[in-house]
């Protein structure tokens, strides 16, 4: 294993970062992609890393989804207490992507043909990998 490469993985756990876990290990972003490409094995350490780091933001977001965040509150510069936020936006977000069958609006795509108008509905579906590498749709 090459010197900065634990550091990078590790990095990339935390993070799900390329740039900040190649500086975090002392190689350009470049050279991590060109180590990546040239080794599949490291190739495969980072895809593992990667997705424990994408979980770790999945987590972070859903916490604020789900349990908020506590914001300061000052009135004319003056500390007041906190107040619960949360966020809707990515709440929106995870079930979409958790449930897209039932949160993902269709799209609706209109034009005119020789013949008159043709209308199209086209339904927008995430695909992900398996396990297996081959591709499957939620």
């Amino acid at each position: 294993m090459r010197r900065w490469e634990a550091r990078f993985l590790q990095a990339l756990e935390e993070t799900a970062h390329v740039t900040d876990s190649a500086t975090q290990a002392g190689i350009t972003r470049q050279a991590a992609y060109n180590y990546r490409h040239e080794d599949a094995e490291f190739a495969a350490k980072w895809d593992q890393a990667l997705q424990v780091g994408i979980c770790t933001l999945e987590d972070e977001a859903v916490r604020r989804a789900r349990d908020g965040v506590e914001e300061p509150i000052y009135q004319r510069g003056e500390y007041m207490g906190t107040m619960r936020r949360y966020s809707d936006t990515l709440l929106i977000f995870l079930l979409k992507s958790h449930k897209p069958s039932v949160y993902n609006t269709p799209q609706r795509v209109e034009g005119t043909g020789p013949d008159g108008a043709i209308q199209t509905t086209l339904r927008i579906v995430r695909v992900a990998a398996r396990s297996d590498g081959e591709p499957s749709s939620d």
